[in-house]
């Protein structure tokens, strides 16, 4: 019988859930994944219900399992994570990772960055989560689908270097997540260039998600940005990329 090694994914909603799915099955050996989608919904003083969104069912050859739920909030992601977490790990799950927007009201919260990342930390550790980690993605996780310039193009040809800088110079920027304060409406404006839009509606985010180049993404793209990279050595743990 085959080892399955199982990881929990844990996103604020449909367009972190997509993207997530879509760089695992781009990354990993297709063949050897299963995954499961769900949503949460309610909690908290409402009853919590699971629904089943979508499933790439285990087999014969599964080594990995993934699954993936959707906190619908991104201010529900850690809680969710902390009501989910034990039957979690009873159930075999060796990680559960969290990925979630930090935005203007989080940065007046907490200044730094990593004052953000400390009280994570922190509620983790007081809540006794040692395999429990958070992804964040500053200011939103379109700030990773600008960063991969060589999509631009995919969605439209006249979308080439020199267009987008009436937006913004990309040659420019030295830290995206600090200097495109709002991505996706700067992903909008982009498109917009060529009578596209991008307002986070699933056929839009769908168009995106699949113009992305994985590749370019985990190899390269990773290196500016410090989260992406956080969240990518995340799947080479899981994956046991690097290792003999």
């Amino acid at each position: 019988m085959v080892y399955v090694k199982k990881i929990a994914i844990f996103v604020e909603g449909h367009t972190e859930l997509a993207f997530v799915e879509k760089i695992l099955l781009e990354i990993g050996n297709t063949d050897q994944l299963s995954i499961r989608k769900e949503e949460l919904l309610g909690g908290g003083k409402s009853p919590l219900i699971v629904r089943l969104i979508g499933e790439k069912p285990t087999t014969s050859e599964t080594e990995y399992h993934i699954l993936l739920r959707s906190s619908c909030n991104d201010e529900k992601v850690l809680a969710d994570i902390k009501e989910h977490y034990d039957k979690l790990m009873q159930e075999g799950f060796e990680k559960v990772i969290g990925i979630r927007d930090i935005y203007r009201k989080d940065r007046d919260n907490y200044p730094r960055k990593n004052s953000i990342r400390s009280a994570i930390n922190q509620y983790i550790e007081q809540n006794h989560m040692q395999n429990a980690k958070m992804i964040l993605a500053v200011m939103e996780i379109e700030t990773w689908f600008i960063a991969e310039r060589t999509h631009f193009s995919k969605i439209h040809s006249d979308l080439t270097p020199q267009a987008i800088s009436a937006i913004v110079d990309l040659d420019k920027i030295v830290d995206f997540e600090l200097e495109i304060q709002h991505p996706a409406d700067t992903l909008n404006q982009i498109y917009h260039l060529v009578g596209f839009a991008y307002h986070k509606e699933k056929k839009q985010v769908q168009r995106t998600i699949q113009a992305l180049d994985y590749a370019e993404l985990y190899l390269e793209v990773r290196k500016k940005l410090p989260n992406l990279d956080d969240f990518a050595s995340q799947i080479d743990d899981f994956f046991d990329f690097g290792q003999s």
